[in-house]
């Protein structure tokens, strides 16, 4: 069967985003050696913007991404910062 493809015009491209920062061997640690490394650290603030962009200068850069990601325990018993967003397109700040 042939792919059927649209028709009309193309809508704004948009993307998924995954991004986990685990603390390195946290999986093996103790709850109370997490707990002691991830004091202090409710999250982490994720910044993707256009690669040609300087956002200190270009206040108005294309961002993709400007989230505050919360610490959080994964499947594995590893401990970091996860972020999921879906729907997210490239816009000026």
């Amino acid at each position: 069967m042939a792919i059927q493809r649209q028709t009309a015009e193309p809508t704004t491209p948009t993307f998924r985003v995954g991004i986990n920062i685990t603390l390195a061997g946290s999986k093996k640690m103790t709850q109370e050696q997490q707990d002691e490394l991830m004091a202090g650290l409710d999250g982490v603030r994720i910044i993707i913007i256009d690669p040609e962009a300087d956002i200190i200068i270009e206040q108005g850069a294309k961002m993709l991404v400007d989230e505050v990601a919360p610490a959080k325990e994964f499947k594995t018993g590893s401990v970091g910062f996860g972020l999921q967003a879906v729907g997210v397109e490239f816009a000026a700040k």
